[in-house]
């Protein structure tokens, strides 16, 4: 999880990832009695989107196998149809005009989820977790096709009850004991109970906070049920949408980052930290975030987002000695 992964790109476009040691669960030996609910997880928010291929605008820098290769573990993306096909797309304006545009696509969905069963094929002892967001309110038997072709619905974890409780979920340890180390949640269309028990309710396990807001952590919607679920940590930035001043968009142009690394410094910054925020929010929820999101994980390029993850559990490699 934490620990990077070097990747070998081959000529034949395969991708090799090194072992991992037998007693390790995540890349760390100390994950494997914590239960999924008591892990802190960087989140790569679209992780599909990548490059300088729209506008100015950037996401990540590397592809899909190389984020997991670097340590992240909790990927999100959104699906629309697109030339026939379920693709994963970012609609990059939330407001005004620009809402009514086609979504700008990376790619196929099921190329999208192949790079994930092919990751946790190779390493065995890793848990990955993806959000999907139902941008065309797709029925579930489309996903589940497309989770079925790529091997991940035979690895996904079926929850023992709908929902479960905070406390019930599974050690890391368990999950890869069972072989169930693919983690479904989806944002819209899952609502409990279905036929597909592995497409789980996002609303049904998390809240959310406010995005823009680095320094307090208000619960979305404000009606939001904290009460025993566990939540996704909002360290992302949007502003005033250069191209329509009606609109947001994500704070990841490169220059902005480079100048401030606002969105992911450890400590400090003009976000004051992912450290700070999210101590900021266990001081109100009584824990941890589940997931931090970020709208690009690859900056600051020192003392980063993945040492933020190391933080948050208290792992080796960590810099100011916080654990949970």
């Amino acid at each position: 999880m934490f620990a990077p992964f070097i990747i070998i790109c081959l000529a034949v476009s395969t991708f090799a990832f090194p072992q991992e040691r037998a007693e390790n669960c995540n890349g760390y030996s100390k994950i494997c009695d914590r239960k999924y609910s008591n892990v802190s997880l960087v989140g790569a928010n679209n992780s599909p989107i990548q490059g300088s291929k729209f506008m100015n605008v950037e996401f990540h820098w590397d592809s899909v196998l190389k984020q997991l290769g670097s340590g992240v573990r909790f990927l999100s993306a959104e699906i629309y149809e697109n030339e026939g096909e379920i693709s994963v797309c970012h609609k990059f304006c939330t407001g005004g005009s620009q809402q009514a545009q086609a979504p700008r696509c990376e790619g196929k969905l099921s190329s999208f989820l192949k790079d994930i069963s092919t990751f946790l094929g190779v390493n065995t002892r890793e848990v990955v977790t993806l959000r999907l967001i139902n941008g065309d309110k797709r029925a579930l038997k489309d996903i589940d096709l497309e989770l079925a072709r790529s091997g991940l619905r035979d690895r996904a974890f079926v929850s023992s009850a709908r929902p479960l409780p905070i406390d019930a979920w599974p050690t890391y340890g368990e999950l890869i004991e069972r072989k169930k180390r693919f983690i479904l949640f989806l944002d819209a269309g899952a609502d409990s109970p279905n036929k597909y028990s592995y497409i789980l309710p996002q609303k049904d396990y998390f809240f959310e906070t406010a995005k823009n807001e680095f320094k307090k952590c208000d619960a979305v919607p404000s009606d939001a049920d904290a009460q025993g679920k566990m939540y996704m940590l909002n360290h992302n930035n949007e502003f005033q949408s250069r191209q329509n001043r009606s609109c947001r968009e994500p704070e990841t142009n490169a220059a902005l980052l480079s100048a401030t690394n606002s969105a992911n410094a450890v400590v400090g910054g003009l976000s004051a930290g992912i450290m700070q925020h999210a101590n900021t929010c266990k001081g109100k929820f009584n824990k941890h975030p589940t997931v931090f999101w970020l709208n690009s994980i690859n900056l600051p390029l020192v003392n980063g987002p993945l040492v933020a993850q190391r933080e948050l559990n208290g792992l080796p490699g960590a810099i100011l000695g916080v654990s949970t």
